[in-house]
């Protein structure tokens, strides 16, 4: 990947999550009144559909959804020894490395999504002190 593709990647949640605040504000104007409790806890919902959209692009593509988004993808660190037939299915489906597993999948999401959450929480908490 280029320098310009892994700024691009990490840019791209920052920009994405005003983006739907605001389409979500506009929306909420006019919203059923059955919508309005969900809308007053957006944060948390907003958080809870950034982790099922990370969880879902890690478990399927090897990747966040900004970096499947640029066509990069994460590989394992220690990746496992494969024989020559598994070496063959994997050239076949068009990957370079074996998935990730369940426990880096696990770390990943922890990086991408939960820190920079809790991150954002206590820096609201911390203004509003």
């Amino acid at each position: 990947p280029t320098f310009f593709e892994l700024v691009a990647q990490e840019q791209l949640m920052d920009a994405l999550r005003p983006a739907l605040s605001f389409i979500v504000g506009a929306y909420a104007e006019s919203c059923p009144p059955w919508l309005l409790p969900v809308l007053s806890r957006w944060e948390v919902v907003q958080n809870a559909l950034c982790v099922w959209l990370e969880a879902y692009h890690l478990r399927h593509h090897g990747a966040s959804f900004a970096e499947h988004f640029f066509g990069l993808r994460r590989e394992p660190i220690a990746p496992p020894r494969l024989t020559p037939l598994e070496a063959m299915e994997l050239a076949r489906q068009g990957q370079k490395a074996p998935p990730l597993s369940r426990r880096q999948q696990l770390l990943s999401l922890v990086a991408v999504a939960l820190l920079p959450w809790a991150q954002a929480a206590a820096l609201a908490r911390y203004r509003s002190a």
